[in-house]
């Protein structure tokens, strides 16, 4: 199995979809599946691979509520793959993987869309803001992220 990070880690930067299409390509031609942790990525849906899952079994999409949600002590993550991976997978869950206070606070959360734009259009305003002012700073570069986080270069 491969793993990855998209949005990567610390860099923010993301996998242009192509270039995520050719590594499931080589990931098919040697039997290997392929693991993105896609755990940031609810800023930039646009940029998911979890369509690209659901139609290939070598290719698993982590996600979490963990961030967007602002939930980390449910700890709350899913799959996206293609259904055969999640019927093989499903067999080996632990009978109570997530409480059912998570399962119920998770549905809330996916289902609030009003919280989702709200939420991207504030993290969008709010990441511009910031990088405006750390470029201010001297002796700093910053790389532009695409997710919450910047990467800063102390000269």
């Amino acid at each position: 199995m491969l793993v990855l990070t998209n949005p990567n880690s610390p860099t923010s930067q993301v996998m242009p979809r192509e270039q995520v299409r050719d590594i499931v390509r080589l990931c098919r031609q040697t039997q290997t599946r392929l693991l993105i942790d896609e755990t940031s990525m609810d800023w930039l849906e646009e940029e998911s691979t979890k369509r690209l899952a659901i139609r290939n079994r070598h290719l698993i999409v982590v996600r979490s509520l963990t961030k967007f949600f602002a939930l980390p002590g449910l700890r709350v993550r899913y799959l996206i793959a293609c259904p055969s991976v999640v019927r093989l997978l499903r067999k080996h869950l632990e009978p109570w993987s997530v409480n059912g206070v998570a399962i119920a606070v998770a549905r809330v959360c996916l289902q609030d869309q009003g919280y989702v734009r709200r939420s991207r259009t504030f993290m969008s305003h709010e990441r511009a803001w910031l990088r405006e002012r750390l470029k201010k700073i001297s002796n700093v570069s910053v790389f532009h992220p695409k997710r919450i986080f910047s990467l800063l270069n102390w000269l």
